[in-house]
């Protein structure tokens, strides 16, 4: 198990990455998120960070490589910091099903606490509908959550925790509301918000994920 004290370490410094290579990742997020992808250029990149165009060159090949570094981050993150305990059928079964679900709200919500992650994800919604890059890695970061849902649904299913449902059909149930807040949080409100998403979202996630418990449990 993965300390809270490890988790928070990441989550504040952001990728793990030192020295030169470090700043130009964290310039480039603040940028991308500011101006969008394609405002910005590599020689900008290289005056903010305070170093020459070809010293950027030696760490990174091209801006589209400086993207993909930054796409890796979120993902690394949410397996740091969820899925470094036993595996899914363990702790379905050592937490039942209200209590695995809290975790997993949990878990969502420490990521989104990440100001890197933020920024990311801003990046990630203003380019989804002209990037080729963010949306293959937007699909795929779907379809890693879909995955993970369908299977510990089915696992619930077998197990006998929950109706026998379909379980691709309660991932995407599930993970609906997330889209939903995703869109309110970075698109239609981002920079209007009184909050963070936690404090904008948590409570109304909480009630989402408490009423598909219920819908679905057993007991």
């Amino acid at each position: 198990m993965i300390s809270d004290e490890s988790i928070t370490r990441l989550l504040l410094n952001g990728p793990v990455e030192k020295g030169t290579r470090a700043r130009i990742l964290d310039v480039s997020i603040d940028l991308f998120a500011q101006k969008g992808f394609d405002a910005v250029s590599v020689q900008e990149i290289a005056d903010a960070v305070g170093i020459k165009k070809a010293s950027l060159y030696y760490h990174f090949s091209s801006k589209d490589q400086i993207l993909q570094s930054i796409l890796e981050y979120p993902v690394d993150l949410m397996k740091f910091i969820g899925l470094q305990d036993a595996g899914a059928e363990e702790r379905v079964l050592s937490m039942g099903v209200a209590g695995f679900m809290d975790m997993s709200r949990d878990i969502t919500l420490r990521w989104m606490d990440s100001p890197y992650v933020e920024k990311i994800m801003r990046i990630i919604f203003v380019e989804l509908y002209h990037n080729d890059r963010i949306k293959a890695f937007w699909s795929s970061l779907v379809g890693l959550a879909e995955a993970f849902w369908v299977n510990n649904f089915t696992i619930m299913i077998a197990k006998g925790l929950i109706r026998p449902l379909d379980p691709k059909a309660l991932a995407s149930t599930y993970l609906s509301y997330y889209s939903h807040a995703w869109v309110d949080y970075f698109l239609i409100r981002y920079g209007h918000t009184a909050g963070s998403f936690r404090e904008e979202h948590e409570e109304d996630i909480g009630m989402h994920t408490r009423f598909l418990v219920d819908l679905v449990s057993t007991g």
